[in-house]
C-alpha cells in the first residue's frame, strides 16, 4: 500500500516538468536527458503533435 498522494509523482503530463523539478529541489542538473515530453494543453506543442501523429508514440 503506498502513501496518499504518491501517484501524483505517476502522472504522465509530469515527465515534462521532471528536469526543472529536479534543478529546484535538488539545485543540479538532470543527469540523464529526459524523454521527450509534450504538453497538449500548450499551443506549441499541441500543433507540433497534431502535425506528426504518425511519427510519435
Amino acid at each position: 500500500c503506498n502513501a496518499i498522494g504518491t501517484g501524483v509523482a505517476d502522472d504522465k503530463a509530469l515527465y515534462a516538468y521532471v528536469p526543472r523539478i529536479i534543478r529546484y529541489y535538488l539545485d543540479q542538473d538532470p543527469i540523464l536527458n529526459n524523454v521527450e515530453t509534450f504538453l497538449l494543453t500548450e499551443p506549441s506543442h499541441r500543433e507540433y503533435v497534431l502535425d506528426r501523429l504518425d511519427q510519435l508514440v
